[in-house]
């Protein structure tokens, strides 16, 4: 019995050692990153303002943020109007084109991929393009501005996703509505009750495809500044980050060297 009571507060003592030394782990582990985040915005406000005292054409740079700044407030009319807002309604005439004929280009594939190959094409139009004029042409403005549209195309797509059991969309050629495309989609993978969750994924898809395009324009804007050259040569030496990374180097030596080289 005095043998079992002794095994029992032994190992009591040493759940309690374990428990002590996973909070302290956690502490440790939180701490280190919270300095490590804490350290990150340090360095990127300093290297924001090397940025800003070195930038070779600040008024354009100022422009190109107002500008995509003001992208914001299509995002905003798109997600509280995305059936009858003026953004809507432009995105939808820029999506349905290749929505169209992404219905046709997957027609080789089955009847569940062709019918879906018109959501996949009016939102992979855009993207692919973006990657091309990215990737091929090194034009970051244009590439975020083709991104922008793939974002609004799936906030587009959520119209269409949370009408998949009401049906009340008017369908193009007079189409029955037994041609509704997620209708069709949802109901053949017995996912139709979730029309409206789907729908709020791509909502949340949408906007976060949008904010990302924004916010790489904006800091491509002051870090990889136009000087007449592509800005872009593909995730190598002038990528974004090490454009970022040296700012942040130059920043430290004009802060430490700052005195002496004025």
């Amino acid at each position: 019995m005095i043998g079992l009571l002794l095994v029992t507060a032994g190992m009591g003592v040493i759940g309690l050692i374990s428990l002590g030394v996973a909070a302290e782990v956690r502490r440790q582990t939180f701490n280190g990153l919270l300095r490590d985040i804490v350290y990150g915005l340090r360095n990127f406000i300093s290297a924001c303002g090397y940025v800003r005292r070195h930038h070779p054409n600040p008024s354009l740079a100022v422009l190109e943020t107002i500008f995509w700044l003001l992208m914001l407030f299509p995002l905003f009319d798109n997600v509280l109007n995305p059936r009858s807002g003026n953004t809507a309604a432009w995105v939808w005439y820029l999506t349905i084109g290749p929505h169209e004929i992404g219905h046709v280009i997957c027609l080789p594939f089955g009847r569940f991929i062709s019918v879906a190959g018109g959501s996949i094409w009016q939102v992979l139009f855009w993207a692919g393009l973006g990657t091309f004029v990215l990737l091929v042409r090194h034009r970051i403005g244009t590439a975020m501005l083709m991104w922008l549209i793939a974002g609004h195309s799936f906030i587009n797509l959520s119209v269409y996703i949370r009408d998949a059991r009401a049906r009340d969309l008017d369908l193009l050629f007079g189409l029955d509505k037994d041609a509704h495309d997620w209708w069709n989609l949802l109901r053949w993978t017995g996912l139709l009750e979730y029309d409206y969750i789907l729908a709020d994924m791509a909502v949340v898809i949408g906007i976060i495809v949008v904010l990302a395009a924004i916010m790489v324009a904006l800091l491509c804007t002051w870090f990889l500044p136009r000087t007449g050259q592509p800005r872009f040569r593909g995730f190598g030496g002038t990528a974004l980050v090490q454009a970022v990374r040296q700012a942040g180097y130059a920043s430290r030596e004009d802060v430490v060297f700052g005195e002496i080289v004025r």
